[in-house]
Parts: structure tokens; sequence; C-alpha cells
């Protein structure tokens, strides 16, 4: 996760890969309130909303996600959780504005 923190609003950038470079990624995505916020999604990707709080994609390769905050509330964590045969699970605190 890297941080552009140029404007008012805080942007953040998840770049995500697989073992091989273009292994298929399966991952939920879980972030309270994200429907606030502007996420792009740069990659062979497809985005399936599962909950209101969560999407998922799936990915053909690896892929940017981009994420613009525009909640300005709270503290949040976002979660990227592994669809596939491994669980894996990453967390990243988003700080409040």
């Amino acid at each position: 996760m890297s941080q552009d923190a140029d404007s008012f609003f805080r942007n953040y950038i998840f770049d995500i890969s697989g073992a091989a470079e273009n292994e298929p990624l399966r991952f939920d995505v879980r972030l309270n309130w994200f429907w606030l916020d502007h996420i792009t999604c740069e990659g062979d990707c497809v985005i399936s909303n599962v909950k209101a709080n969560s999407f998922r994609l799936s990915c053909e390769g690896p892929v940017t996600l981009k994420l613009k905050q525009f909640y300005l509330l709270g503290d949040r964590t976002i979660t990227f959780e592994n669809h596939g045969g491994s669980k894996e699970k990453f967390e990243f605190k988003i700080p409040r504005i």
C-alpha cells in the first residue's frame, strides 16, 4: 500500500499480484462505507458486489486498486481476503482525514 496525500482527500494505492506473474487472483475486499469513496481498478478484472460493505475482485494477473477517500468521519480498516485455495488475509488501517 502506498499513499498520495497531495490533496485534501487521500489517495491509497494497492498493487496486488500472485506468486506467478499471470496467476489468476480472486479475493474479497471489505471496507465499511466504501460506496462513499471512489475506487478504481487497473488490470484485467471483474468487480462483483457481495454485500453493502464488500466486493469481490476476480483478476487474470496483477491489479492496481486505487481508493480516493471521501469518507471523513472515522478510522477504518480495508481487508483483502483471498477467495481461492489459500485463506490469506491482509488488513490496512485507513485513518480519518
